[in-house]
């Protein structure tokens, strides 16, 4: 028993919320102890089993599960999430009873001041988390063995659940606000069979969820994993192997909607004609079937009333073809004053938008909405059965694929890093994709001729690339790292697990080098006109520049051991480290990268005796230069680059019949 309730006053006397008794000495009873807050659970006994404490005008959904002589309580306010538990072992055990009391007890005048909501009534023991499954909603979650529900969206004796407990008494009770809503969510449940067994596997509660889908909460027969002939490529369907074994099937319970409407689907499969009529889906309610569908021998197919003496709707003269895969859909709309429809939609081609059979037709449904779905597998001596891809909802649910793949010419995909639990599916011509788990790794691809780049991955090292025509070069790079090869013109796959490589372009007519490793020594170029001079190894000792023919130059310091003499024509240059020596330079490249040149020229004077010549120094229009000429390094992409091509073809997902 699980029920919502609320203390509008504190009594200081018991308070009772239900009592289910054949006489005081035989009851089980909800109700405060003697001190009005106390909330306590009695069963033929005044020492309370388990208890919780509650504060006035404040709502608790308790919930008491009896098992023989255990038992468990389960209890909340309305403005918690943790549930309090409460269990024992000493209990009366099951007796039989026969009244039951809702706002008092087998002692009478042990009257609630207070509220009651949402009050359900099993035959049968829940588990703990069954218990808390029904705190979120009025409206039961577990149908099986529900004996009573009491819904009290007003003042009202009805029993929802549609089993005729109704209530007597109760005048003057007047209405409160709901503590939750009548239902949390609309229920929605799929399975597609795809699970990881050998064939032949049987379809269990434990193995039929994971990434196939929703678990079903009953299994009747021996249905069985089977690939086949799967709806979806690579995937498995259901089966049953036995033939004329009973009528097996899968089910779902507790799928009562919040709203009006009910939907379900199936995809099935029948690989010959069947010997007699066999049954396909049925919908159940808390007493029984509300409808269900039949298929005959001759692939017509008709839903029927419970007792299979009324036939809603049929397909008339449309038949359902055998050895192909068929998609059925069912709509119930609840209507009102319990008057509603009951649709039926069939589609040859299994997953297309446009049904090839239709029918509809008004129903009384007496205000019961389904609870419970069966999917069946009947397997005769013509034929065997296989389902897949079947699911409810609130509302229609379609085809199983959003978009169909369709295959195209040259493809190629490139996946390397999780595997994915859900399918990809595309449609080509334009590429669409639909995932559900993980994200897709970013794949690079580039076309050139209109040269387009998508790039969110590791950046590439970079690249050097010259066009060498005079240039000269010095460097010491390392190895380069191990290229991508390319074939350029025909598709190109690319790999998304690891780093990208830097690549090497082709060498294409004129010299190429790529290196990713050392930078490359600067090279200093100058153009000599005049002279110029360098030294790398130590410094030059001060030397004096003549002018021939005008004034003889002295030494004030020492002896002149050593006389440059330079016959100036364009120009001269000074050695680095031996001897002097003369000469005739045109076009010198020199390299240096030691220390600066500092030009000297001496301007002559007249000579006054021992203190020797006046000495000048002087940067004059000979200078040091920088010179980049037609002889210079450059960085050219020139023809040969590096480039990334899909030219026709290119990088695409494909999924050729799926």
């Amino acid at each position: 028993m699980t029920c919502w309730v609320k203390l509008s006053a504190d009594r200081n006397n018991y308070s009772s919320a239900w009592c289910i008794d054949s006489s005081i000495g035989n009851y089980n009873l909800l109700q405060t102890d003697n001190d009005g807050t106390t909330m306590g659970f009695f069963q033929s006994s005044v020492t309370p089993l388990a208890t919780r404490a509650m504060t006035v005008g404040v709502w608790y959904f308790i919930a008491i599960s009896v098992n023989g002589s255990s038992g468990t309580m389960v209890s909340r306010a309305a403005n918690e999430t943790a549930y309090s538990i409460a269990t024992w072992s000493n209990g009366a055990g099951n007796t039989t009873h026969t009244n039951f009391r809702i706002g008092d007890s087998v002692y009478g005048g042990e009257w609630l001041n207070g509220s009651i909501a949402g009050l359900k009534w099993w035959s049968a023991a829940l588990t703990q988390t069954q218990l808390e499954a029904e705190a979120s909603q009025f409206l039961p979650v577990r149908t099986t063995n529900l004996r009573a529900y009491y819904r009290f969206s007003g003042p009202s004796t009805t029993d929802n659940s549609g089993n005729g407990l109704t209530l007597s008494g109760g005048s003057g009770a007047s209405t409160d606000t709901d503590p939750v809503p009548f239902q949390s969510a609309p229920v929605r449940l799929s399975n597609n069979f795809d699970v990881n067994v050998a064939d032949g596997t049987a379809i269990t509660l434990a193995n039929s969820g994971g990434n196939a889908g929703n678990a079903f909460h009953k299994i009747v027969g021996q249905p069985f994993y089977s690939s086949w002939i799967p709806h979806r490529d690579g995937g498995k369907t259901a089966s049953n192997a036995i033939i004329g074994a009973g009528d097996p099937h899968l089910d779902w319970e507790n799928v009562t909607q919040p709203g009006n409407t009910f939907c379900a689907r199936m995809y099935i499969y029948r690989d010959g004609t069947p010997a007699g009529t066999v049954p396909m889906f049925a919908a159940l309610g808390p007493s029984g079937v509300l409808f269900k569908a039949w298929m005959f021998n001759t692939g017509r197919v008709g839903v029927w009333d419970a007792g299979s003496d009324v036939e809603y709707i049929n397909t008339g003269t449309s038949r359902a073809p055998f050895e192909q895969w068929v998609r059925f859909e069912w709509r119930f709309d609840l209507g009102t004053s319990g008057v509603g429809t009951l649709e039926q939609w069939m589609y040859f081609s299994a997953d297309s938008a446009v049904h090839d059979h239709y029918a509809i037709a008004n129903v009384a449904w007496g205000g019961v909405k389904p609870s419970t779905v069966e999917f069946h597998l009947r397997r005769d001596s013509a034929c065997a059965t296989y389902i897949d891809d079947i699911a409810i909802s609130d509302v229609k649910l379609g085809s199983a694929f959003s978009q169909i793949a369709e295959p195209i010419d040259r493809v190629t995909e490139s996946s390397t890093a999780q595997p994915i639990s859900a399918r990809k599916l595309r449609m080509v011509r334009p590429v669409s994709s639909a995932e559900t788990v993980l994200g897709a790794r970013v794949l690079r691809a580039r076309r050139l001729s209109t040269a387009t780049e998508a790039d969110a991955s590791d950046m590439l090292g970079r690249q050097k690339r010259r066009s060498v025509g005079q240039a000269a070069e010095a460097g010491n790079p390392a190895d380069a790292a191990g290229a991508h090869a390319l074939t350029l013109g025909r598709g190109i796959e690319f790999s998304e697990a690891q780093q990208l490589a830097a690549s090497l372009g082709p060498i294409i007519r004129t010299l190429v080098e790529s290196s990713i490793a050392l930078p490359v020594t600067g090279t200093k170029i100058r153009h000599v006109g005049m002279a110029t001079t360098a030294d790398v190894v130590r410094a030059s000792r001060p030397v004096h520049q003549r002018l021939l023919g005008v004034a003889a130059d002295m030494s004030s310091a020492v002896v002149l051991n050593r006389v440059k003499q330079v016959r100036l024509r364009p120009a001269s240059e000074i050695s680095l480290a031996g001897r002097f020596g003369t000469g005739f330079v045109v076009l010198v490249d020199e390299l240096d990268q030691a220390l600066p040149i500092v030009p000297l020229l001496y301007r002559g004077g007249p000579f006054t005796g021992v203190e020797g010549p006046g000495e000048t120094w002087s940067a004059d229009v000979l200078r040091r230069r920088w010179i980049v000429e037609s002889a210079s390094r450059t960085w050219s992409a020139d023809l040969s680059r590096r480039s990334w091509d899909v030219d026709p073809p290119r990088g695409t997902w494909s999924a050729t019949h799926t």
